[in-house]
């Protein structure tokens, strides 16, 4: 799986009171999985939770063991909708949303029921 490109993925903590709950990140990638992992432990959100809610490193064991694939998709913005997609139906707490993607809003329109005029 690690060599696996153009996918979205799901790491999920399991580290001191994470274990008991579901705490996850949801990311996507365009290179290889492997790659994408060995980014997280030198900065983002999964490291940023590990230094700030278990006061300990992110390893490069504690990713592989606990990521798993969820989709893949060879089309770029199908990639990203299916990420903002799974996002936005799983929420997950490890995520950091630092701007809102264009797609949520129509996402939500999605959802909306038609109106009647």
């Amino acid at each position: 799986d690690l060599k696996q490109t153009n996918v979205v993925y799901q790491f999920q903590c399991k580290a001191g009171d994470c274990a008991t709950r579901e705490v996850y990140y949801i990311g996507h990638t365009t290179t290889s999985l492997s790659r994408r992992l060995t980014m997280h432990l030198q900065d983002g959100a999964p490291k940023k939770h590990y230094t700030e809610q278990h006061n300990t490193t992110l390893t490069r064991h504690d990713l592989v063991s606990n990521t798993t694939i969820l989709a893949h998709c060879h089309d770029r913005r199908r990639l990203t909708t299916l990420e903002t997609v799974y996002i936005r139906h799983m929420k997950p707490v490890i995520n950091i949303q630092t701007k809102q993607n264009t797609s949520l809003p129509l996402y939500d329109r999605l959802l909306d029921p038609p109106r009647n005029p």
